[in-house]
């Protein structure tokens, strides 16, 4: 099943949901659309649901599914997932974007500390510092998601829905892309921020 496929057959979701012959076809398309963490099972009525294998959640709608692929829980669950406890090593921040299809934005106000051996990040947009991990968490995280989307977009200051978030963030992603590549790397034991990695680790 390619992906235009899916999608047209994932479309089609509403009007076949009771129709448990299709749940195979269901299960291939939310796989190649949304990942391999995606299934579909029958709630007590028979009627088919999506179920995050990662999160533990259920959604009865192929727009619940898409919305929580993208929420900065899931992506952040995905972050520490070890499939059959094996462990995905990450080179530094940019891989472990990149390698879990996060739509993080505001990537341009990161800066990544580098010396051989060690990685250390900073948001300047929000202040934060702290490792490569927790740098992830925080830049899908909804904190620096609603800082990012209030400096760029004129929104009011009032809290967003979830799907407002998310409907903001997929427009800034399609106006500027996701800047992974604009990440700055700060080179050397000079500019290295040893004090900082030790109080984050107290």
């Amino acid at each position: 099943m390619n992906k235009s496929q899916a999608i047209e057959l994932l479309g089609s979701f509403q009007h076949f949901c009771y129709r448990k012959n299709k749940i195979d076809d269901f299960r291939r398309a939310a796989k190649t659309i949304y990942g391999q963490e995606w299934d579909v099972e029958l709630d007590s009525g028979q009627r088919m649901q999506f179920f995050c294998t990662i999160c533990n959640k259920i959604m009865n709608h192929v727009k619940s599914m898409c919305d929580h692929n993208r929420s900065g829980s899931h992506l952040k669950n995905i972050c520490t997932y070890k499939p059959r406890g094996v462990a995905r090593k990450y080179l530094n921040l940019r891989d472990m974007l990149e390698s879990t299809n996060a739509k993080a934005i505001g990537l341009q106000m990161v800066e990544e500390f580098y010396v051989p051996g060690k990685l250390y990040y900073k948001c300047i947009l929000c202040g934060y510092h702290e490792k490569m991990e927790a740098m992830y968490n925080h830049v899908v995280g909804t904190e620096h998601t609603d800082k990012y989307i209030k400096m760029r977009v004129d929104c009011g200051t009032h809290i967003m829905s979830l799907k407002q978030r998310e409907d903001l963030r997929t427009f800034i992603v399609n106006e500027e892309g996701i800047r992974i590549t604009d990440i700055r790397q700060i080179l050397g034991e000079k500019y290295f921020p040893y004090r900082w990695m030790l109080d984050s680790s107290d």
